[in-house]
């Protein structure tokens, strides 16, 4: 019997909710967790010291969890609070999640499995309308079991959601999407985490090769949204110009060691695997027939070498938006071919 889209919609949600259920009982109590955590009672106006924080954590974690948040905020303190700041759309949202009745860190866990399912979802939903049910079901599962996406499922960041909010993005580019659901979606990344700005206004540039009229729209689009996010980070933050504080831009050998670093790690990455076999497929004349779908991954890599010189620290979770866009653009050339071997 042939799967249909409505079956395969169901598997697929049983399944996340089996890895949902599965990331929960296996959450990492990363570094960051303390920090949204203050983010939260800072919105909610309380008074917060290291003290109150370790004791509110103390309620909900494991004493070698714990163990982990004391030693996190004893090194640095709630001095680097605005490098939390600039985080808004997830500790709000967490925050509103703790008014439903959830405790602080619950909270942050939901809300990022939240994001985990959403992208998940998203990466079905790309698939289906070019790859068969079957085909779509099987490739978002084995995605989703990435350890990359894994990860940013089981920590308590804001990264599931950047994730989501680019690669949706990339989707409303794609599919020719109106202006403003553009502007939003834009804005949804950048209130995710705000140097997300960079990745946005290097997607819209890179449109340019794909589509004259469409890059017209958008261009002021994104002058509103540097001026917007000059704007929110001066209202967010104690000190505006907290980029400063990072280490490594003050620290010229530290800075090569972190970049070097980062790129060996990059060629033992995912990105890597999907890059060789693009550049393959252009150089077999692939990239005549499908340069829509080659310039949307080029457009990703540049976000990534550009981030890889501001900030050179890979972590994969980071760039699973574009891991995840090769892997789109690859089955969807592929599938073409396919088709018209038939």
């Amino acid at each position: 019997m042939q799967l249909t889209r409505a079956t395969a919609r169901w598997l697929l949600a049983l399944f996340l909710l089996g890895m949902v259920l599965v990331l929960h009982r296996f959450s990492i109590s990363n570094g960051d967790l303390a920090y949204y955590v203050a983010g939260m009672r800072e919105l909610e106006g309380k008074a917060l010291d290291t003290a109150t924080l370790i004791d509110l954590l103390a309620l909900e974690l494991e004493p070698a969890d714990l163990e982990v948040q004391e030693q996190v905020i004893r090194e640095g303190n709630l001095g680097i609070m605005d490098h939390y700041r600039i985080k808004p759309l997830y500790t709000y949202a967490s925050l509103l999640v703790h008014k439903m009745g959830a405790g602080y860190v619950l909270s942050a866990r939901i809300v990022a499995l939240l994001g985990y399912m959403a992208t998940v979802l998203l990466v079905f939903s790309w698939l289906v309308r070019q790859q068969g049910p079957l085909t779509a079901l099987a490739c978002t599962i084995l995605v989703s079991m990435t350890f990359p996406l894994l990860q940013a499922g089981a920590l308590c960041t804001p990264d599931s959601w950047s994730a989501f909010f680019i690669l949706l993005l990339f989707f409303g580019l794609y599919h020719n999407w109106h202006g403003w659901w553009i502007c939003i979606l834009s804005i949804g990344a950048i209130l995710t985490r705000m140097d997300n700005l960079i990745t946005v206004v290097i997607i819209m540039l890179g449109v340019r090769f794909v589509d004259q009229w469409l890059w017209r729209r958008i261009l002021p689009v994104a002058c509103v949204l540097i001026i917007m996010t000059v704007v929110l980070n001066g209202l967010l933050t104690r000190d505006a110009e907290w980029i400063q504080d990072i280490s490594y831009l003050n620290n010229g050998r530290e800075y090569q060691w972190l970049l070097k670093d980062s790129l060996k790690l990059f060629t033992n990455s995912f990105h890597m695997v999907f890059l060789i076999l693009l550049v393959f497929f252009w150089l077999g004349g692939f990239g005549l027939a499908h340069r829509r779908e080659l310039v949307f991954v080029a457009i990703g890599y540049v976000v990534i070498m550009v981030r890889f010189l501001l900030f050179p620290s890979f972590q994969e979770r980071f760039f699973i938006p574009y891991y995840l866009l090769s892997m789109i653009m690859f089955m969807q050339v592929v599938r073409a071919k396919m088709v018209v071997k038939q």
